[in-house]
């Protein structure tokens, strides 16, 4: 793979909420990592891109200085980490059938994150700082941290940022038990879709959060949000790129192994975005993306092991 590391012209901030990983070893044992959708993609950026901004919360507690160490060993820059004194880091536990396929358990109610992306007030002041932003990134299960009323003021937030000149990328990411229903995750969905310039959509989540079995009207969902980049995922299905009006389908590059299906989808967003920062063209992004998500499906966990990076 090639490493894309530029002038670091495009400054991107990813927003979300950093986890400690659980991965089973075997019976009750647990082997502890770090993860979340936003710093999956983020550890993926930086290292192909050079550079990565993580706005997010996190406590004093043990975990969430492992999360910290974590993201600034793969150079991911914390400076606008929130540190809440009250709260602490959220988690999750991962189980793997024999197929890599992969169910989860959150322990994240009372999560740092939850509670800054929750106040519209600790958020849009974290927001108004930060400089020099060229894009923002963040996810379905971004939204799902705040309120309707801080989701509201993000969104207006949006709107001043795209009119300086910034790019918005969003991450359809569905996780139903995260929503008071699938109607409240559609209407959350619309309001950041009509502010969105780069969109990378699970066909299942569409699908699920519309309750549709059908492909082709969950692709014509997608088209009509009106988004001027458009990658869709469709598991081992070729991938449909749309730019501007024009579609194109892109067959995937299959795994060599799986042994975990976390993180796929992440660590395909991560390379894409790194190499369209750095200038390239849709086309060669999509490569880059498919490659990182087939290597990191070969890996137990989200994130690929220092010794993978050690060698790009």
């Amino acid at each position: 793979m090639v490493v894309m590391k530029s002038q670091n012209e495009n400054k991107i901030v990813l927003l979300g909420e950093p986890l400690l990983e659980l991965t089973p070893i075997s019976g009750q044992s647990y082997n502890m990592g770090v993860a979340g959708d936003v710093l999956n993609v983020a550890v993926v950026v930086s290292h192909l891109y050079g550079e990565a901004h993580l706005l997010a919360a996190l406590g004093l507690d043990s975990g969430s200085d492992k999360i910290l160490q974590f993201a600034r060993d793969h150079d991911v820059n914390t400076e606008a980490v929130v540190i809440d004194h009250a709260h602490k880091a959220g988690m999750y536990f991962i189980n793997n059938d024999a197929l890599g396929e992969r169910t989860f358990t959150y322990k994240r109610d009372n999560s740092a994150a939850k509670h800054f992306f929750g106040d519209s007030d600790q958020l849009l002041t974290a927001l108004n700082k930060l400089e020099a932003v060229s894009h923002i990134y963040f996810s379905g299960i971004t939204l799902a941290l705040m309120t309707e009323a801080s989701r509201t003021a993000f969104v207006a937030w949006l709107d001043n940022f795209r009119r300086s000149g910034g790019l918005v990328v969003f991450d359809n990411n569905y996780r139903p038990a995260l929503w008071p229903s699938a109607d409240a995750y559609l209407k959350a969905c619309e309001w950041v879709l009509s502010r969105t310039d780069i969109f990378l959509p699970s066909l299942d989540d569409v699908m699920l959060s519309l309750g549709l079995v059908d492909k082709p009207a969950a692709m014509a969902w997608i088209v009509a949000r009106d988004v001027p980049e458009v990658v869709v995922s469709d598991g081992v299905q070729p991938l449909t790129l749309m730019v501007n009006g024009t579609t194109e389908l892109i067959d995937v590059i299959a795994a060599n192994q799986v042994a975990d299906t976390t993180g796929a989808g992440d660590g395909f967003n991560g390379g894409y975005l790194a190499a369209r920062l750095s200038g390239a063209s849709a086309q060669d992004a999509v490569k880059c993306g498919m490659q990182l998500a087939a290597d990191v499906v070969g890996h137990k966990g989200a994130i690929l092991p220092e010794e993978y990076w050690a060698k790009v």
